[in-house]
């Protein structure tokens, strides 16, 4: 009598088996097991619901002869090959059952027989497709973009997600005067000024934080020299609405920050030169009155000073107020005082420029020295002259002048000072000493000394 002994080799294989039946019915793929000679010996419940069978319809039949495993031709061919061939087969194939629908099949060697498995992938073929569509439109995209941009006259630049650039237009690559290769990436950040490295870098992490449309100046190393770009820029999206980078144009303001620059300066010094301005004239207008004459007298001599002072700022705008010529200062300065038979004042000395505020201070000056000759010196006589000379002191650093007056009325010192005397005395300011004086009986002499520019 023979006695099952529990846990024999014979139960403990069953129960794996069943272990192993149990695990295949539970996974999502089909699969099937025949042995050599195409029998059906497993088809677990993925591949029966596949095929439309019930278990005890399939095992044990040549799987040729169930019209739903034979009337797959592409499996069939593929068992096939993977039968002889006795090594493991992977293939995608189109279903022949089920239109529209791709599987995964893999066929591998059992010790008597094949085993196959097989995964519907429609799905994940479908995403592929569209992602394969989706990345050609944006290639195609891409490649419109760089075709226009290439063709527009202002620099263009595009980023990625992380900052580093990865295109820059043609006008871009001839205003840095680098190929593509040498401004990609962060390469670009190596022509960016040291000092503006920190607010810039700062400037671009905020707007990739926040998305939001970003512009900014800076100074980059161009062509040997530091030059201002302005750049204006906003974010891009992808069709699915994830943030891609920024697209962005560029200008070379450096032209523009500089003409900015010499309007701030010019209008300080438009500033500075109106106030001395408005100083001179009340500085005229009460010396002129302390001059004890009559109001229409006095009207007429300051009319006189101010239309000299007129002429002098003519000379000076002629030049840009950066400075003038001597010899321009003083014929403007003597012009009104000649006679209708010609000049009386003769004027000589070498090319010199001088500063604008000395300009101005030899040009009041000669005008009251021209004025005192016409009232009561060398001017006032039919026969009266005056020599008005200049030259270069030793050092080349200033001018010696010499108003010298000859052939007028005898000449002597005035018992009171009045406006001409008093201005000649205190030009210490703008020229670094006063006038010296000569009342000599045969005629007045006055020297000068102006700095040059």
């Amino acid at each position: 009598m023979e006695v099952a002994i529990p846990g024999s080799p014979a139960r403990t294989q069953a129960a794996q088996d069943r272990h192993m039946a149990e695990l295949l019915d539970s996974i999502g793929d089909g699969f099937m097991a025949f042995d050599a000679h195409w029998r059906v010996t497993y088809c677990n419940s993925s591949a029966l619901a596949h095929y439309g069978l019930r278990r005890e319809e399939a095992i044990g039949r040549v799987a040729w002869d169930l019209p739903e495993l034979g009337g797959d031709g592409e499996m069939r061919a593929f068992l096939e090959r993977a039968m002889t061939s006795q090594a493991e087969v992977e293939v995608e194939a189109a279903s022949e059952l089920r239109r529209g629908v791709w599987f995964h099949l893999r066929a591998f060697p059992l010790e008597d027989g094949l085993g196959v498995t097989f995964r519907d992938i429609t799905e994940r073929r479908e995403r592929v497709r569209r992602e394969r569509e989706q990345a050609a439109r944006l290639a195609e995209s891409e490649a419109r973009f760089r075709d226009m941009a290439d063709s527009a006259p202002l620099p263009i630049w595009v980023t990625g997600a992380e900052g580093r650039l990865e295109f820059a237009n043609r006008a871009f690559r001839d205003l840095a005067g680098l190929p593509l290769e040498e401004l990609t990436g962060d390469a670009w950040l190596a022509l960016l000024h040291r000092d503006d490295r920190d607010r810039i870098g700062t400037a671009r992490e905020r707007a990739r934080g926040t998305r939001e449309p970003a512009s900014w100046e800076a100074r980059f190393r161009i062509r040997g020299e530091w030059r201002w770009l302005r750049t204006v820029s906003s974010a891009r999206f992808d069709e699915a609405g994830a943030f891609r980078g920024y697209v962005g144009l560029a200008q070379d303001i450096t032209d523009e920050r500089q003409a900015a620059e010499r309007q701030r300066l010019l209008v300080n010094e438009l500033n500075h030169r109106v106030k001395n301005t408005l100083a001179t004239i009340q500085s005229l207008a009460r010396q002129t009155l302390r001059e004890g004459v009559s109001m229409a007298d006095a009207r007429e001599r300051l009319t006189e000073r101010l239309l000299a002072l007129s002429t002098a700022h003519n000379v000076l705008t002629r030049q840009n107020w950066e400075s003038a010529e001597i010899a321009d200062i003083v014929r403007e300065a003597v012009q009104p005082f000649d006679g209708p038979e010609g000049p009386r004042i003769h004027i000589e000395g070498p090319r010199a420029r001088v500063a604008p505020q000395v300009a101005l201070a030899l040009s009041m000056a000669l005008h009251e020295l021209a004025t005192n000759a016409q009232k009561y010196g060398a001017l006032s006589a039919r026969q009266g002259r005056v020599d008005l000379l200049w030259a270069l002191s030793p050092t080349g650093e200033a001018l010696d002048l010499e108003w010298r007056e000859t052939g007028g009325p005898p000449v002597s010192a005035p018992a009171t000072k009045g406006f001409g005397s008093r201005l000649l005395s205190s030009l210490t300011a703008e020229l670094g000493a006063p006038a010296a004086i000569d009342y000599a009986r045969s005629g007045l002499s006055c020297r000068l000394r102006a700095p040059v520019a």
